[in-house]
This record gives C-alpha cells, sequence and structure tokens, in this order.
C-alpha cells in the first residue's frame, strides 16, 4: 500500500448523489499509516462532516460538498487518547479516502453489555451513494521526493557512476547509457503503448562531471497515423549493465544525479518517472517515482538535485497481483528517467521535452558488483556491516552501529523525529509505526518498526 504526503491541504471538494436520505451525516476521513491498527480499525478517525437536512436529502442530481481544512476534527462521541497522533502527522502518510454515509438509531440499547440511549435500530436501512470530482486543494499532485537528501550525504562512501565529463557513454559498472521512445518504425502498428516520437541524444562534456550532461530532445507523438494511440507519447533516457547482467546494489542507501529542463511542454509532460528495473520483473513493473517537471523547471540551468532510496520506489498500484513484488536492490538491471505525456484526450497528442541528467552517484556503497560470475567493478568496497535495530519496552537496542558518532530517527517520508549518540541501548519513547535509523553520512541505515511500548 502506497502513503501519500498531502502536508498543506487547505480543503477537499467532491460531488454526490444518494438515493435516500442520510439520517445522521456523511463524513470524509484520511485512512493514513500514523494511526494505530486498533484506531483505524475502528475508524475513530480525524473527519469532515456533512451534515443539514437540504445537504443529507436524497439527490438524483449531482451536489457539491466543500470543507476547508479548519472542519477536520476527531469524532466528536470519543475521548480523544493522549497517543492519538496530531492532523500534520496524519496527512504526511495518506493511504485513502473515506466516504461514510451514517445513520441515527431509533431505540435504546446495549452494546457490549453497557445500556446506552438510542443506540440500536438505524433509521437508515439502505443507501446508494456516488462520489465524483474529488478535489485535494492546497497540494501537489507530485511532490518532490525526499526533500532533505536523506541517504546520499556521505561523499566518501559513494561510486560515481557517470562520465560525461570524459564524453563516455559507459557507466562505472561497464554498462550504456542510451536513449529510447515509444517509435513505431512500421507506421501501422495497432499496440496502444507505441507512438511516432521522434529523438535526439548528445553527451556535453564540461570541465567536470557536475557541469557535464546527457541530454534528451524529444518530440512526443501518440499518433501512428491518423491514430491516437492512448498509452504511447513516451521517450526517456536509460542505462543498464550488460546483456544478461546485473547491478548487486546491497547497501545502497540512494541515487543522486541532477536533472534539468532545456524546454519541457508542462502542461502535457507533468512528470519525469525514475524507474529501476530488478531482473526476472518485466519493464512495465518497474519500481518507480515521479518528478515534477515544475520543480524541476523552478531550479534554473543548474537543474535540481535528487536523492532516490530504495524506499521512495513504489511500483504502479494498479499492477495485477502476480506482479507485485518488494524492490530488491541486489538485482537492478536497468535504471531510466522517462518523459510521457498524460494519458488524456487526443487534444494532447503531440508535446515537447527535452531534458538531461548529470553527476549520476550510488551511495552507501564503494563500487558495483554485477550479478552471475562477474567481480566487482572499479574500487573495491567496504565489507557490509551487520546493522540490527529492535524496538521493545521504549528502548532501542543497536548493534553493528558503534563506528558513528550521531544516529537519526526518520519517518519514512524523511522527517527526523530524533537523534542521539551512538550507544547499544537507548530510551526512546516512539508511536506506532515504521521508521528508519540512520547513520549522520548516511552509510548506514536500518528499517525498525514499533508495534507496542
Amino acid at each position: 500500500e502506497v502513503a501519500y504526503d498531502l502536508t498543506g491541504l487547505t480543503g477537499i471538494s467532491f460531488e454526490y448523489k444518494n438515493t435516500t436520505t442520510i439520517t445522521d451525516k456523511l463524513t470524509v476521513s484520511f485512512d493514513s499509516e500514523a494511526y494505530t491498527w486498533e484506531i483505524a480499525r475502528q475508524g475513530l478517525l480525524y473527519q469532515f462532516s456533512l451534515s443539514g437536512a437540504s445537504a443529507l436529502a436524497p439527490h438524483s442530481s449531482w451536489a457539491t460538498a466543500s470543507f476547508d481544512i479548519l472542519d477536520v476534527a476527531p469524532p466528536s462521541n470519543w475521548e480523544v487518547p493522549v497517543y492519538y497522533p496530531g492532523i500534520n502527522t496524519v496527512l504526511k502518510k495518506v493511504t485513502g479516502i473515506r466516504f461514510s454515509p451514517q445513520t441515527l438509531y431509533l431505540d435504546d440499547g446495549l452494546q457490549q453489555l453497557v445500556r446506552c440511549v438510542k443506540c440500536v435500530t438505524p433509521s437508515m436501512t439502505s443507501l446508494t451513494l456516488q462520489i465524483r470530482n474529488i478535489t485535494l486543494r492546497g497540494v501537489d499532485r507530485h511532490p518532490w521526493p525526499n526533500k532533505d537528501g536523506f541517504g546520499c550525504v556521505d561523499a566518501a562512501l559513494s561510486t560515481p557512476f557517470s562520465d560525461f565529463a570524459s564524453k563516455s557513454s559507459l557507466n562505472s559498472a561497464g554498462g550504456s547509457f542510451y536513449s529510447f521512445s515509444d517509435f513505431d518504425s512500421s507506421g501501422t502498428s495497432t499496440d496502444p503503448t507505441k507512438g511516432r516520437t521522434t529523438i535526439e541524444d548528445s553527451i556535453i562534456a564540461g570541465a567536470n562531471e557536475s557541469s557535464s550532461y546527457y541530454e534528451l530532445r524529444a518530440k512526443l507523438d501518440k499518433a501512428v497515423g491518423s491514430t491516437y494511440h492512448l498509452h504511447s507519447g513516451w521517450a526517456g533516457i536509460g542505462t543498464n549493465f550488460g546483456t544478461g547482467k546485473y547491478a548487486i546494489g546491497t547497501g545502497l542507501t540512494g541515487i543522486s544525479f541532477a536533472i534539468g529542463s532545456l524546454g519541457i511542454n508542462t502542461e502535457r509532460v507533468q512528470t519525469i518517472d525514475f524507474k529501476i528495473k530488478m531482473s526476472g520483473v518485466s519493464d512495465t513493473a518497474a519500481h518507480m517515482i515521479s518528478l515534477p517537471v515544475k520543480d524541476i523547471i523552478d531550479a534554473g540551468a543548474a537543474g535540481k538535485i535528487a536523492c532516490i532510496r530504495p524506499i521512495d520506489l513504489n511500483q504502479d498500484r494498479n499492477l495485477p497481483p502476480w506482479e507485485k513484488v518488494p524492490f530488491d536492490p541486489a538485482k537492478i538491471e536497468q535504471i531510466s528517467w522517462e518523459a510521457k505525456i498524460a494519458d488524456v484526450l487526443p487534444t494532447f497528442g503531440t508535446a515537447t521535452a527535452n531534458f538531461y541528467v548529470s553527476d549520476i552517484k550510488w551511495h552507501g556503497m564503494n563500487g558495483i558488483k554485477l550479478g552471475g560470475a562477474i567481480g566487482p567493478v572499479g574500487i573495491k568496497g567496504r565489507n557490509p556491516i551487520k546493522t540490527i535495530a529492535t524496538y521493545s519496552n521504549s528502548v532501542l537496542s543497536l548493534t553493528g552501529f558503534s563506528t558513528e558518532s550521531t544516529l537519526y530517527i526518520t519517518t519514512l517520508d524523511g522527517k527526523v523525529v530524533a537523534s542521539f549518540a551512538s550507544a547499544p541501548r537507548i530510551a526512546l519513547s516512539l508511536p506506532h509505526g515504521t521508521y528508519l535509523l540512520t547513520a549522520k553520512n548516511g552509510g548506514i541505515s536500518q528499517k525498525f518498526a514499533v508495534v507496542g511500548r
């Protein structure tokens, strides 16, 4: 399940139809990783509440509801516990939205053997509710990932991956950089992923690696002949490790690079998708993260620095279950940066997508080893450090971190929640959730979960 950062949300609106009167209220709430399992199970979530006779009456045509973020509150008939998360914490890790029509009850009765008033015999016995055009105000659809750059801060424990300053199309593991597109050479394909995109690529060598780059200039085109192909209109820059080979990225904490715009149609191309394809996984099931084009353009000619960690990558949520697999950095077969026209109406059939990537590095390891009988490439890496972090009874127990001066605990979206000097045992109070323990230099990291106090 993918969590989304909705920090900055100012409100929500939607349209709805209901076949019968909603007798109590219609609530809207966010599922979030910030809630404990028990709170989520009971549905005791922050909620927006739609009430009033007119709003809850039957609607055969679409009605509009709109809320401001200041309207959100915990359930009114419930005593909020001290460990209940703040709304900003909830919005950091949203996994879904609930629309819940609620009923009043007609009679007194018992609940869990306790006498209660107007708590049995619902006054609303059936209802069909339809929802459409949900709008979240004040948030970016594609926020920039890992803004603090966790996982890419240790220059000593990193491997330069590109050598564009030497005008080389080879990466440091012996594979090649290349460009690709949806271009259908036959001009007759009926494949909806094929188009007539044309591309030009080149390596621009500067005084050093940070001023050198691989550029792609693409005219994206979704049409083959007079036929519009919905899932076409894409092109990108890729790199591999040789035929049948893959990189063993064990210990990888992040891949950093600069990415810049040379002219991108932001109306039609909203993101550059950074993808990593694992060995044995199809191209359509690659793990990826979307980089917003607006942020890339705003960064100017120098480009914007990205640090993508393994935990930032997810597969397409619409994949069938048998294609969904966890990301494994020990099986990296291909890396790519892909521009694509949004899958919308034929009026968006063409677009310009000119961009570059530069100064690519792998972090958390010195040297890159390849799968099979191939030995290490480049500088020999350090021996892997066995790190273990466990949490129980408000104590964090650590193994393998003794060489680190400062440790940080972050949420999976990069927010620092604690920092301290390394020690075998640390007294620490943390709410339920999953965290990342990271050394100050980013070279060692360990994920751990808090399931109890």
